[in-house]
């Protein structure tokens, strides 16, 4: 560990033991001398302090320690950017709102559309967030945009909350791109393992020139990429950059092309089960059998999954447990708002169906 690290972490353990009241707080020199080490170092250990709001630093004044004391409203945010473009977003959205107010809490919903253009979901995700901090809510659940343009929009969201005191614990999703981690509690499923699953089902099931489908990219899907890949390249198989399929699976002609290949793909991975369900119906219209001339993977098991014709294999994420962790990490966080961030990530076991 890093010694600036270190010194933050022990002085984070000094703030939760009530060691430091409001405005008494060492003093640079002084923390140089207790830690031994250069001005630069303790810079950096303060510097994220700050970030946290757990003191203020002042040209002139020094650094003072903050109290932070935020009412206990009985309220929770709730953000699921995209909600009604995708299933499991709105079956993750009904479970947190159902766990919550078991929980005692009222939930307050926010809904950015995906039908919306990339300046006006910006715009109604840092007004939901507003509200939040200006109703008071104890804590706020958030599942950040996918969309890579919005990223620095997740980040403005995340540092408003930060800076107001109020809790943030992340679903599915980090901030940051892998494999680096905010400092963010962080509830899902393991999206790395998940890919690696996938890609181990279609090859127990015979496969030997595995794709996956992409048409859109975002740190969820790239985990799930880099776990099938690293699974597919250790098995002695091809992989490169041609067996990541970036279009819709709807799009024929793209599909045309790739089955018209000498060597035709036999395993296909989708990265959800609506684009899995979308890709069984154009495969069907192209006379292309499933699973005789290619396997199929989603992931989700949502409905989707279970309805289309030939049914598709899938993996299965535990919504229930997702919700019940993401709760209880969040009463956690705002009894000590001082924990280190925490990263939750959960089993996703292949459900089997009729496409593999």
């Amino acid at each position: 560990m890093n010694k600036y690290m270190e010194i933050e972490n022990a002085l984070r353990r000094e703030f939760s033991s009530g060691k430091f009241i409001s405005g008494r707080f060492p003093s640079e020199h002084m923390l140089m001398k207790r830690f031994g080490v250069a001005r630069g170092t303790v810079r950096q250990a303060l510097a994220r302090l700050e970030a946290d709001g757990l003191i203020a630093r002042r040209r002139g004044s020094g650094t003072a320690a903050q109290q932070r004391t935020n009412p206990a409203t009985g309220r929770l945010g709730l953000l699921i950017p995209d909600m009604a473009a995708n299933m499991f977003f709105r079956l993750i959205t009904s479970e947190l709102v159902r766990c919550g107010q078991e929980g005692g809490y009222v939930i307050l919903l926010g809904e950015c559309a995906a039908e919306d253009s990339i300046a006006s979901r910006r715009r109604n995700l840092l007004r939901f967030i507003n509200q939040f901090i200006s109703q008071h809510v104890e804590g706020v659940i958030f599942r950040p945009f996918i969309d890579e343009r919005l990223h620095a929009a997740n980040q403005t969201a995340a540092n408003r909350l930060r800076k107001a005191g109020i809790p943030l614990v992340l679903i599915d999703s980090d901030l940051s791109h892998s494999p680096s981690r905010s400092n963010f509690d962080l509830v899902g499923i393991n999206h790395v393992n998940a890919g690696r699953s996938a890609a181990e089902a279609l090859m127990a099931a015979g496969c030997r020139n595995i794709h996956f489908l992409v048409p859109q990219s975002c740190t969820v899907t790239r985990d799930r990429v880099f776990g099938a890949s690293g699974s597919i390249i250790a098995a002695g198989m091809e992989w490169d950059n041609s067996h990541v399929l970036r279009f819709a699976p709807d799009d024929t002609g793209s599909l045309k092309r790739l089955f018209g290949r000498k060597r035709r793909p036999d395993g296909i991975i989708c990265g959800a089960d609506c684009e899995a369900a979308a890709l069984v119906r154009t495969l069907s219209q192209m006379k292309i059998a499933i699973p005789r001339d290619v396997a199929l993977i989603g992931c989700d098991d949502t409905p989707e999954s279970s309805a289309s014709a030939p049914t598709v294999t899938t993996l299965h994420q535990p919504i229930p447990l997702i919700a019940q962790t993401a709760l209880r990490i969040m009463r956690e966080r705002i009894r000590d708002p001082l924990l280190p961030a925490r990263v939750v990530l959960l089993d996703a076991p292949i459900v089997r169906r009729d496409s593999l």
